[in-house]
């Protein structure tokens, strides 16, 4: 049993006795995707008071020992929390105090020796600085132009003819405000029907986007209609577990069968965001607003989670 982990386990001695995951539930009434999630291990998907009942309840039925089968769900669990820790190392204060101060008594004494020599390389090298920047400053006004008056008489022009084109486009505004005031009495109400005859009404189309990869979709439904209905049916796997949040739909889910081949669930008109969850997507269709929703890059073996945004 070392070898294999607790979902294991179960699962390869429920195969031996050729048993399914529906006669697991008929015999230990416990919910199938409960069962599922036991046998992959995923053990945060059931309530944390009803673990150690249902591992019980499962070996009972495929003839395994339920207080071994416990105590090594419990050593399972400890090592996969130890694993998880990583240790800190830290370094002894007195030996990087030590460090610092002769690192820093190193700098002092090397600065020492290099202060007084830039010292007076700085004062002898004064008196030529200032020759040279004389010698600059002269160059400078010898060579100095007064700037092109271009520029400005051109940016004159410019906004000259910007307030004749205003002026004018005015001007002709009035004159035809004048014209027409007389006129639009006349037209003003067979216009507005006729308006409201020929008004143009836009046909916003619902689309459906898809991104993501292995265990984890991420759509967004745009126009989508009020209320979104989201359809899960069987196109050839035997049964499935699936569950759809913020839809009011029990936390234990549905399961799909031969009997019960599609299930649809419809949305809340103010929901946003959805999450449906599927124990199994190889051979299960999922349908979002009447449109297929593309599964061909969920590719992950234990349960699949498509994240819904609707706009």
């Amino acid at each position: 049993m070392s070898d294999k982990t607790i979902g294991e386990t179960l699962r390869d001695a429920r195969v031996r006795q050729g048993l399914t995951l529906e006669d697991i539930e008929r015999k230990t009434d416990i919910p199938s995707h409960h069962l599922l999630a036991l046998e992959l291990d995923q053990f945060n998907l059931i309530p944390d008071d009803k673990i150690l009942k249902y591992i019980q309840r499962y070996g009972e039925t495929v003839n395994l020992h339920p207080i071994a089968l416990k105590q090594y769900y419990r050593e399972q669990i400890q090592d996969s929390e130890s694993k998880a820790a990583v240790p800190v190392e830290t370094e002894d204060s007195e030996t990087a105090v030590v460090s610092e101060e002769v690192i820093f008594q190193e700098a002092v004494e090397n600065n020492d020796d290099e202060i007084e020599p830039s010292f007076d390389k700085e004062l002898t090298s004064e008196p030529e600085k200032q020759e040279t920047f004389a010698n600059r400053s002269r160059r400078h006004d010898d060579s100095y132009k007064a700037p092109s008056r271009w520029p400005i008489v051109l940016l004159s022009l410019v906004a000259l003819l910007i307030l004749i084109f205003v002026g004018y486009t005015v001007w002709h505004q009035l004159r035809g405000n004048q014209q027409t005031s007389q006129a639009s009495k006349y037209w003003s109400v067979s216009s507005s029907s006729s308006q409201d005859e020929t008004s143009v009404s836009t046909d916003s189309t619902a689309s459906l986007s898809v991104e993501g990869s292995g265990n984890a979709l991420t759509a967004n439904l745009i126009n989508a209609s009020t209320p979104v209905e989201i359809v899960v049916s069987l196109s050839g796997a035997e049964s499935t577990w699936f569950h759809v949040s913020n839809s009011g739909m029990n936390e234990d889910g549905i399961t799909l069968n031969s009997a019960t081949p599609s299930y649809t669930v419809t949305l809340p008109a103010s929901t946003t965001t959805t999450t449906i969850a599927l124990s199994t997507i190889q051979g299960v269709t999922v349908t979002v607003d009447g449109q297929s929703l593309d599964t061909s890059e969920l590719t992950g073996s234990d349960l699949s989670y498509i994240t819904l945004n609707i706009q």
